[in-house]
Parts: structure tokens; C-alpha cells; sequence
């Protein structure tokens, strides 16, 4: 999650991590202030393969891969992932999973 935040923002991006314990979960959130991501993107971005259409400025390498695989593992888990984003406002990727 935080490759993403650095790979899909311009240099100078501020990213946040922030960790709690909640009625024994653990909830780990990595906010990012860079290019955001559409709504209509937001329901396909943990399929596998799937990668957000960007300019031609904001192409980067990739494989459409990496979210999958965590959510993959996340649920492994017993636990979830989801995500808070706007264009050109940043994302929040943020994963609960119990503390066993």
C-alpha cells in the first residue's frame, strides 16, 4: 500500500500511516495526498490485472497485481480492505484484520 501511495502520486507526496487495536483488530489506514482515484475505478481496483486508466504523464509500471494479492491475503486473514479516494485529493487504502 505504500508503494502505491508512492508509485501513483507526484514527487513531494505526504503519506500517513496509522495504526489502532479495536475490540481486538487491528486497523492499519495509509493516506496519501496524490492523483486520487475515480469512483467508477474504485470497485474494480482489487480485481486482478485491473490498473486505473491514467494520462500518458501519469503511466507507470505494473501489473494490475499488487491489490489483488492483498486483499487476497487480508481475507486470508479473516479481515478486509477497503478504500477512501478522490481525484487529485489522494487515497486511503485501510485493512482491519483480528488480532489472533
Amino acid at each position: 500500500l505504500m508503494e502505491n501511495a508512492l508509485k501513483y502520486s507526484d514527487a513531494g507526496v505526504r503519506i500517513e500511516v496509522s495504526l489502532s487495536i479495536v475490540n481486538e483488530r487491528l486497523r492499519v489506514s495509509v493516506k496519501d495526498n496524490g492523483w486520487g482515484i475515480a469512483p467508477c475505478h474504485q470497485r474494480k481496483l482489487f480485481t486482478q490485472f485491473y490498473r486505473v486508466p491514467r494520462s500518458e504523464e501519469q503511466q507507470q509500471k505494473g501489473y494490475g497485481i499488487g491489490l489483488a494479492q492483498s486483499q487476497y491475503i487480508i481475507n486470508e486473514h479473516g479481515g478486509e480492505i477497503m478504500v477512501k479516494s478522490a481525484e487529485g485529493e489522494g487515497s486511503t487504502f485501510t485493512f482491519i484484520i483480528p488480532c489472533r
